[in-house]
C-alpha cells in the first residue's frame, strides 16, 4: 500500500526547498540600476549622490566610457570616414561599433563590482545597453523649463571654461570632425542656445520612448534606491 500522506509530505518538503533555494538565489543577485534622462537633467549628480551615500554603490558613467572610445575611433581613418559620411548607414555603423566596444567595457566593470559585492548604478544614454540585464530602470522627471535652464547654463559654463581650446579647434581642425570633437572631448552635448521648444519636445518624446522606466523626480529616485537597496 502506498503511503499517500508520506508522499505528499515529502513533496511539500521538496517544493519548500525549491522555493527557499529560489529566494536565496534572487536575494543573492546584486542589482544593476540604470538612470536615464535628457542631457542636463542631473543623471551624473544623482549617481554621485548615491555613491556618496554608500560604499556598497558603484557608479558607471556611460560618457566616461563612450567619450574615450569615440575619440580613439575618430583618430582612425576607417572609423572617421564612417563618422563624417553623409550616408546614414555609415553613421549607424560607426555608432554600432562604438557601442559594442563600450558594452564590452561595461560588462567587465559590472563583473568587477559584483565580485566586490557592490550595487551597480549605470548613468547616461550615450551607449546602447539593451543587452545588459537591468534590475531597476529610472527616468528622471524634470520640468522642461528647469531642464532648459540647467542644460543651457551647463553648456555655457563648459564653453567659457574651455573657450581657448574650442576656439583653436574651430580654427584649425577639419570642419567635418569638429562637431564630433566638441561632443566627445569638450562634452558639449547640446547646441547653444538650445531652443526651449526643442528641449521640451525631446523630453516628451524620450519619456514616451522609455515607458518601461519608472518616471520619478531626482529626489524620489534617490529615496527609492536607498530604501530598496541600502
Amino acid at each position: 500500500m502506498i503511503n499517500h500522506t508520506k508522499k505528499q509530505s515529502t513533496k511539500k518538503q521538496s517544493t519548500k526547498k525549491q522555493l527557499t533555494k529560489k529566494k536565496v538565489n534572487n536575494a543573492g543577485k546584486l542589482p544593476i540600476i540604470h538612470l536615464l534622462a535628457e542631457p542636463g537633467s542631473g543623471k551624473t549628480s544623482l549617481g554621485l549622490k548615491l555613491k556618496d551615500y554608500s560604499t556598497k554603490i558603484a557608479v558607471i558613467e556611460l560618457d566616461d566610457i563612450d567619450d574615450p572610445i569615440a575619440l580613439k575611433m575618430l583618430n582612425t581613418p576607417k572609423y572617421l570616414k564612417l563618422a563624417v559620411s553623409k550616408k546614414d548607414s555609415d553613421n549607424k555603423k560607426f555608432f554600432n561599433i562604438k557601442d559594442n566596444k563600450g558594452v564590452i567595457q561595461i560588462n567587465k566593470l559590472i563583473k568587477k563590482y559584483q565580485k566586490e559585492n557592490k550595487i551597480v548604478v549605470i548613468t547616461g544614454l550615450s551607449i546602447d545597453i539593451k543587452n545588459i540585464e537591468i534590475t531597476d530602470k529610472y527616468f528622471i522627471n524634470i520640468d522642461p523649463k528647469k531642464l532648459f535652464k540647467q542644460l543651457n547654463l551647463r553648456t555655457l559654463n563648459d564653453i567659457v571654461k574651455q573657450n581657448k581650446e574650442i576656439q583653436s579647434l574651430i580654427e584649425n581642425e577639419n570642419p567635418e570632425k569638429t562637431n564630433h570633437i566638441l561632443l566627445y572631448k569638450y562634452k558639449l552635448r547640446a547646441p547653444y542656445l538650445a531652443d526651449y521648444n526643442d528641449v521640451s519636445r525631446f523630453l516628451e518624446n524620450s519619456i514616451k520612448k522609455n515607458k518601461d522606466y519608472k518616471l520619478m523626480s531626482f529626489d524620489e529616485i534617490y529615496n527609492d534606491i536607498i530604501s530598496k537597496y541600502c
